[in-house]
């Protein structure tokens, strides 16, 4: 079985490409000076590296290298005279561009949440490729030594020219979005059913109108502001990114949570988007929760999908056909009890970034967060998490009892304290941890 945040079986292959990239990356850094201002800027405000924000890089092409790529997937996305794109659908490795030859010409991408806001908030000047609301803009930082340094805003993995669209296609963007942000969402325990089906009919309502793949990133923009919204961590965390023009780029994953009664009706929301399940993870009959992943490949999106399930349910399960409740309810299904389903008034469970995991645990320390250590199956990276303790909503508190979801005692308990809401997860390979 395979991990969901990253395959066991890619982490030896990738770690070859890993170091070409941070072998080519510091060499560009050394040979361009606005590519290290930006990294130490990065570094002191943010506790991320440029190449936590990477979204491609050019490396010259060696046997090696290209049966690295073979072996670790990646898939051949754009092919020039000179050069050929690939890229690893679901992964939060860049793009690699391989050069035919060896030239003293070089190419950093890095991504950024407004390309506009970028070059405004560190008063540079700039010639944007591609037009508002595009699929794929870019712009020219700098250029050194050979070295172009860019700056990149996509919507969707797969495009790699800048795009021009109309006013009637922008606002029509625009309004898809509204439509998920003024949906029903915080609903009562009995509306759930509703609510989601609500959902379900607006997501398809918008893939029809503008692709699934646009769709599906324009929900997960909606749905990474709510989140934010209700937790103080990311709120801190995305304002220090910002400050950069950078946002949420450095993303690698969210993590929604579903009730075992509504888990079917969460997967076909996430079909009418365009994800397919790739991998799941069971984290032990002591837990009791199945975690699967979905990723939509064009929109570079990954999402696990946690449930409560029995070992043997989480192998032969139809994700189809609605679970039935446990005579006890499991940790997940009282979550979504107390605060709402994920994609309705509780928001997402976790949002995972990539950055210098020991730094950030530091300054969030310092900030009187508890930073604490987060299991990962695969060794090859760090991981740690902040966790923000929600106070449980009284009809939901009172349904749960009602039905039995918790004792008294217990609810006393959180009525006063709260309970696990949710996390802002941080993720590091190894090979880039500083020695």
């Amino acid at each position: 079985m395979r991990h969901a945040l990253v395959q066991t079986t890619e982490a030896k292959t990738t770690h070859s490409i890993d170091a070409a990239i941070e072998s080519a990356l510091q060499e560009c850094i050394k040979n361009n000076k606005e590519l290290a201002r930006f990294e130490d800027e990065a570094e002191t405000k943010t506790a991320c590296r440029l190449i936590h924000f990477l979204d491609s890089i050019e490396l010259e092409q060696t046997s090696q290298l290209e049966s690295a790529l073979k072996k670790a997937n990646f898939h051949l996305l754009e092919a020039s005279i000179v050069s050929r794109t690939f890229f690893l659908p679901g992964h939060y490795l860049p793009k690699i561009v391989l050069k035919d030859s060896a030239t003293p010409f070089m190419s950093v991408s890095m991504r950024v949440e407004n390309i506009g806001d970028f070059f405004s908030k560190r008063g540079l000047f700039a010639i944007i490729e591609g037009s508002p609301c595009g699929l794929f803009r870019k712009a020219l930082i700098s250029r050194e030594n050979g070295i172009s340094f860019w700056a990149v805003e996509r919507k969707l993995a797969t495009v790699t020219e800048a795009t021009e669209i109309g006013a009637e296609a922008a606002i029509k963007r625009l309004r898809c979005k509204e439509l998920w942000q003024t949906r029903p969402r915080n609903c009562s325990y009995e509306d759930s059913l509703d609510c989601l089906q609500e959902a379900s009919i607006r997501a398809k309502e918008m893939a029809k109108e503008i692709g699934k793949a646009e769709a599906a990133r324009l929900i997960l923009e909606v749905e990474q502001q709510y989140w934010q919204a209700k937790n103080m961590a990311a709120q801190i965390q995305y304002n220090r990114q910002n400050s950069l023009g950078l946002g949420w780029q450095n993303c690698i994953q969210v993590t929604l949570r579903s009730s075992r009664k509504y888990h079917c009706l969460v997967v076909r929301l996430l079909e009418i988007l365009g994800f397919c399940p790739c991998s799941s993870f069971y984290h032990g009959e002591n837990i009791g929760v199945s975690t699967h992943c979905f990723e939509q490949p064009e929109a570079g999106i990954r999402i696990l999908l946690e449930v409560d399930m029995s070992h043997a349910e989480s192998h032969t399960c139809d994700p189809h056909t609605p679970l039935q409740d446990w005579p006890v309810a499991g940790p997940v299904d009282l979550w979504c009890a107390l605060q709402g389903e994920s994609l309705l008034g509780a928001g997402l469970y976790s949002l995972a970034i990539a950055c210098d995991v020991e730094s950030i645990k530091k300054d969030f320390q310092k900030m009187g967060f508890d930073c604490q250590a987060a299991t990962i199956q695969d060794p090859s990276l760090c991981c740690a998490q902040t966790c923000v303790s929600w106070t449980p909503r009284p009809d939901r508190l009172k349904v749960a009892l009602t039905k039995k979801l918790l004792s008294l005692d217990n609810a006393k308990k959180l009525a006063v304290a709260g309970f696990e809401g949710s996390k802002l997860l941080f993720v590091e390979r190894e090979l880039y941890i500083a020695t």
